[in-house]
């Protein structure tokens, strides 16, 4: 696949590609401007009142459900309930590329609820162009500003992350219970809680060697750690995020319903940002756990 799809509209998903099965390989090209709709239903009701019933859209762009590898390309501007760009329900590696302003109510570029690889080219093709995956300005309007992975295994190596912004938690959202997370370089993201990373729902993360600069969030600027999951970090550097309304410049562990965050670091640096009420560096909320 090496073309220019553009400006499609679906009422189910994958705007523009619908893998049911068997393999699609994006090279190059451009995907740009399409909506999968979430679509809405008006039911009368037996005492003549109305109930709107909706209908979830999954991949403005992209719907997988078989094999789906990216070499190279722009998805961009794409818009979905989940999945601006892709939604991945089974097998998918983007080895390069650019996901840009693209919009979802979750994951704005990419939801996975399957095994996921994000990063540096395959063997096979190391003249395909850039090494990196760039996820910049895309917008969700609850959790994942960038990527909301859910299930399977989920593993990002290089990729950049900027100007991103979920209205809820994290431009990286991550309930997989095996992540990892290297080499990714984070700058002036934004979102409620987590400004780059949120953590949750028995979330193991393991990350090393990234770099986080001038994140923002209320609590939690770079990463938020919430209850009953697990970062382990290494190696990296946080420097200058903000917690502008709340906890926690860089870092906040926090606990919920009596299940703690726990949080671990080897090596590497955090230094001071901002928080509007406490903590600079790392706030760890009663429950919370730093190892």
């Amino acid at each position: 696949l090496w073309t220019h799809l553009m400006n499609n509209v679906d009422y189910a998903g994958g705007a523009a590609i619908q893998i049911v099965c068997g393999t699609v390989n994006m090279y190059g090209g451009v995907i740009e401007n399409n909506i999968a709709v979430h679509e809405i239903t008006t039911v009368t009701n037996p005492d003549g009142t109305t109930t709107k019933v909706g209908k979830s859209a999954y991949g403005g762009a992209i719907q997988n459900c078989g094999n789906f590898y990216m070499y190279g390309g722009t998805i961009r501007g794409n818009e979905a309930n989940r999945g601006g760009g892709i939604y991945n329900w089974s097998h998918a590696k983007i080895y390069a590329g650019t996901f840009d302003g693209n919009k979802a109510t979750a994951g704005a570029a990419i939801t996975s609820s399957a095994h996921i690889y994000i990063g540096s080219e395959s063997d096979s093709y190391q003249n395909m162009g850039s090494n990196v995956v760039v996820f910049s300005n895309n917008v969700a309007s609850s959790n994942g500003g960038a990527i909301y992975a859910s299930g399977g295994t989920f593993q990002a190596d290089q990729i950049t992350l900027s100007g991103n912004n979920a209205a809820l938690n994290g431009v990286l959202y991550l309930t997989s219970k095996e992540a990892t997370l290297t080499n990714i370089t984070a700058t002036g993201n934004n979102a409620v809680y987590g400004g780059v990373l949120y953590a949750n729902s028995n979330a193991m993360v393991t990350v090393k060697n990234v770099q986080l600069t001038g994140n923002s969030a209320n609590s939690g600027g770079a990463v938020y750690v919430a209850g009953n999951a697990t970062v382990n970090i290494s190696d990296s550097k946080l420097n200058s995020n903000q917690a502008v309304k709340g906890y926690g410049g860089a870092i906040y562990v926090g606990s919920r319903d009596g299940v703690t965050g726990v949080f671990s670091a080897f090596g590497g640096e955090v230094t001071a940002g901002s928080a509007g009420k406490k903590a600079n560096c790392v706030y760890v909320m009663e429950g919370g756990a730093v190892e």
